[in-house]
């Protein structure tokens, strides 16, 4: 949550439309549709609406309750535990905002990783924000199996991802062979 609370500061602080855009993203990893985030937060919904749309100047006061309902919503959500995912940051972006995620009905939690200091440091926040498992790429699972006691998936990378991969690097590597 503090990711997303910080790409919506960041955003308000670039342009309008620029947090109007990040906003919606938020809604949609968050799972809330604009009706019901008007109702947690107190924002009247056609204020959302405009701020949505990026056209209308966001008051200072407006962002605040933006922030508190983005942390209403995800105390609410996340009281019961969730499932951690561990990735980078676009990775996350992308999993968390799946529509297959999203038709599961489980409630993900992504942490955003770039170094292995982020990685443990993840999974202590995961576990204190009472995470009921990990998710996470088979060597970071195999970093922290003796490390926390929260039970640890490990992602199954498929044997085509794989390949496609290959193909993907031999193709780039052709091309620089090419130019040579």
């Amino acid at each position: 949550m503090d990711l997303l609370i910080q790409r919506l500061i960041n955003a308000a602080l670039r342009s309008d439309a620029e947090f109007g855009k990040e906003f919606k993203k938020a809604l949609m990893i968050s799972g809330i549709k604009l009706r019901d985030f008007s109702n947690i937060s107190g924002i009247p919904l056609s204020t959302l609406k405009k701020v949505v749309s990026g056209k209308s100047s966001i008051r200072i006061c407006t962002l605040r309750a933006i922030i508190n309902g983005f942390k209403n919503v995800y105390q609410e959500n996340y009281k019961d535990g969730f499932i951690a995912f561990l990735a980078t940051r676009q990775v996350v972006e992308r999993i968390l905002s799946s529509r297959e995620l999203a038709s599961l009905n489980i409630k993900v939690k992504g942490y955003p990783v770039n170094t292995l200091d982020d990685v443990y440091k993840a999974a202590m926040k995961a576990v204190r924000d009472g995470a009921k498992a990990i998710v996470a790429a088979p060597i970071v699972s195999q970093m922290l199996q003796d490390f926390i006691d929260t039970p640890l998936v490990s992602v199954n990378v498929c044997e085509n991802d794989i390949v496609q991969s290959i193909k993907i690097a031999a193709s780039q590597f052709s091309a620089i062979s090419q130019q040579r």
